[in-house]
């Protein structure tokens, strides 16, 4: 499922191949492109107009073409490591799930009082990098007694995987409350019949650390390529 929807990312007209690079035109109702490195190789998909942004490409190793990108008016978003579960990882959590520990339950409207408050004692930079919220699809809560210390929220990418993002406020942090929540996440959305998709910054330790802690292994690097530039 995951390599098919990569691959489907991929699947346009093909505008350069080479035995470590795949360039595809991207169909005409997207605005932005898709940059995907994976431990072999480089995969583009670019709209009409970003192509000819990037200038020709005959020939072009990954690396050429990430030389092609930084000189060309293009802009590319910042990447995320994208992580998928092992495959006994995933077995273990769909199979005969424990019960989810009492601290740990679906999150609603009804605790939009705690999120803002939990939000409001995290750095904005960790709240745009996590982008959890009460609105998504999937949202789990940790507790601390009554209060709010942990959220993950999932939001639907495509019909079958979805987007973990993941949040703990500072003064509750190396309690195991994001991996708690992590793993029930998972086994929800397994039990679903979705693939959980963790990313993560490469420069967050913290968030590598939980998603290897939580069985996930790194896929490839994930950036948008923003459309051209308009005047």
């Amino acid at each position: 499922m995951v390599s098919s929807h990569w691959d489907d990312t991929f699947a346009g007209r093909v505008h350069h191949r080479g035995p470590d690079v795949l360039i595809v035109e991207r169909t005409p109702e997207h605005t932005d492109g898709v940059l995907l490195e994976e431990r072999s190789r480089l995969r583009l998909a670019l709209t009409g107009p970003q192509l000819a942004l990037l200038g020709p490409a005959a020939g072009a190793s990954a690396a050429d073409v990430q030389a092609l990108i930084a000189d060309s008016p293009l802009s590319v978003d910042d990447p995320g490591l994208v992580h998928y579960l092992a495959p006994e990882r995933a077995s273990a959590l769909s199979s005969a799930p424990p019960p989810e520990p009492a601290q740990v339950r679906v999150l609603g409207e009804q605790d939009r009082a705690g999120f803002e408050e939990l939000l409001a004692g995290v750095p904005e930079d960790e709240q745009e990098e996590a982008e959890v919220d009460l609105d998504d699809w999937l949202v789990l809560g940790a507790f601390e007694g009554d209060r709010l210390v942990a959220v993950t929220s999932s939001y639907l990418q495509t019909e079958d995987i979805a987007d973990i993002g993941v949040l703990t406020v500072p003064d509750a942090r190396r309690r195991g409350h994001g991996l708690r929540l992590v793993a029930a996440t998972c086994r929800q959305l397994l039990h679903r019949g979705v693939v959980p998709q963790y990313r993560a910054d490469p420069a967050n330790g913290r968030s590598l650390e939980l998603a290897r802690a939580a069985g996930f292994v790194a896929f490839g690097s994930w950036a948008t390529v923003l459309g051209p530039p308009t005047s």
